[in-house]
């Protein structure tokens, strides 16, 4: 079984949040229940966080601005499970460091065959000025039965006048993770 791999016209320009998050309205957040500050985060919740992201040689990958925290709803999948479990219990005011091996994050980096491939240029949009480690949105035929591509975030790590070299690892596979949170508000689920 061969990967073959098809630029289509998406370009993502930025890495972009690896961990899912909502950043919730103001006027969400000051029309739910009020929870004293006492009161530990459960699933269904949302906890309003700052936090740093960076991996475990301290390469920070993603963080919140300073006046525009994070909302993370317990339990909908809108971050990695282990960062989710850190999350329960968390109160108002509280700092965590969260450690999560790469195994529990993006796994393994994988250097077999079909995870690195070479395009031509000239298969390329002409709009395209592609530049190491801008990622890119490709097709990907699994098998040679596939009639539909899955579509999947490539990054591309060479550049020369004639092809591109495109990694499908997600940028942090192989990489441990550390995350700095600190909890602002705990927001009850409605009932």
């Amino acid at each position: 079984m061969s990967l073959k791999l098809m630029i289509v016209a998406a370009v993502a320009m930025v890495l972009g949040f690896v961990v899912v998050t909502q950043q919730l309205p103001v006027a969400e957040a000051t029309a739910s229940i009020e929870v004293p500050a006492d009161i530990a985060a459960e699933p269904g919740d949302t906890v309003v966080v700052h936090y740093v992201g960076k991996t475990g040689d301290g390469e920070v990958f993603e963080q919140t601005d300073a006046d525009t925290p994070r909302g993370i709803t317990l339990g909908s999948a809108q971050v990695l499970p282990a960062l989710e479990s850190a999350l329960i219990g968390i109160r108002a005011g509280e700092s965590r460091q969260v450690q999560i091996t790469s195994d529990e994050a993006f796994g393994p980096y994988r250097d077999e065959p079909g995870m690195k491939t070479r395009l031509m240029r000239a298969a390329l949009s002409h709009r395209l000025d592609p530049q190491v480690g801008m990622r890119l949105n490709a097709a990907v035929f699994v098998d040679e039965n596939a009639t539909e591509p899955t579509h999947v975030p490539v990054t591309i790590v060479e550049v020369t006048p004639d092809y591109l070299v495109v990694d499908a690892n997600h940028p942090l596979a192989g990489k441990d993770l550390i995350f700095d949170i600190d909890a602002v508000e705990v927001i009850r689920a409605r009932d």
